[in-house]
């Protein structure tokens, strides 16, 4: 029921050409129909079910990757798209062939919605880059924060004036459309919205002035440390600018760190950004240190 809400006409002026690998996923059975209606022309890949291939290692979804990528080019297309197999999460490639990392996806459908919607919120976890409320002040939009569970993700897609949720790797929700992940939306709602800002993905993220350098660790911590972990967290935090959606996030003047224990194995992460690469190297190593020493 979703054609109803995308701007058809829009897509078929912008003609777009699209190319989707479907990884054998549901999607494959019923969003080619509804494409054709949109009016895109379409190249589809692995579109057809294979209960073989449900699962994909991470070699293999690279692998997936590279080879859209390589096809992408190969066409002169416009931008590729890859579905995962549950039709959820949708992995971008740009108009030049180049695989758009997770954040950076992230960074640049939140830019769009800032420039497609004359109000509302757009809600991202804690970790995700501080670009996106940079891209804020120049849009009616704010930024919320919340926690990077999916659960709690999805919980926030619920709010009112809520625009767009993403979670930072793949997923993207569309609460006009429905508060869940779901890839043939994003996909059909990412080029809506290029095709109304006469832009491509990639032309996109060039605008966007601003580096994205997250970095990130993960240091083993028994389950029965991770109180202790985050009560010793809280302490450090004492006194400096901090942000407790979830864990424990510091904010200094060019940078941040996020403290995180894992909710399902027995981790503690470390999230770290700076505008200066040897200021991030620095914040997660300090950082992991303090972590494996209130592990002791």
């Amino acid at each position: 029921g979703f054609l109803k809400l995308i701007n058809k006409e829009l897509l078929r002026q912008a003609r777009f050409k699209v190319v989707i690998d479907y990884a054998f996923s549901s999607a494959s059975m019923t969003y080619p129909p509804i494409l054709g209606e949109l009016g895109l022309e379409v190249v589809a890949l692995n579109s057809y079910l294979n209960p073989q291939k449900i699962t994909k290692s991470e070699k293999e979804f690279q692998h997936s990757l590279d080879q859209l990528s390589n096809i992408v080019t190969t066409l002169k297309a416009d931008i590729g798209f890859l579905i995962d197999n549950g039709a959820e999460k949708v992995f971008i490639i740009d108009e030049r062939g180049r695989i758009v990392p997770e954040m950076n996806a992230l960074a640049g459908v939140c830019y769009l919605v800032m420039k497609s919607y004359a109000d509302g919120i757009v809600a991202v976890p804690v970790n995700q880059p501080s670009v996106i409320e940079k891209l804020a002040e120049k849009s009616a939009l704010t930024v919320k924060r919340v926690p990077t569970t999916p659960r709690q993700i999805l919980q926030a897609s619920r709010t009112e004036g809520m625009r767009f949720v993403g979670d930072g790797i793949g997923g993207f929700i569309f609460p006009e459309f429905q508060t869940s992940f779901d890839a043939m939306y994003a996909i059909a709602k990412i080029l809506e919205m290029l095709a109304e800002q006469k832009v491509r993905f990639g032309q996109l993220l060039r605008e966007i002035p601003h580096k994205i350098a997250v970095q990130h660790k993960k240091i083993p911590c028994p389950w029965d440390k991770k109180g202790q972990v985050m009560r010793l967290a809280y302490e450090s935090a004492k006194n400096k600018s901090t942000e407790l959606v979830e864990g424990v996030k510091i904010h200094f003047r060019d940078s941040w760190v996020l403290m995180l224990p894992d909710p399902n194995e027995a981790y503690f992460h470390v999230w770290v950004e700076s505008d200066d690469e040897r200021r991030a190297r620095d914040l997660l190593r300090d950082f992991s240190e303090k972590i494996t020493k209130w592990i002791q």
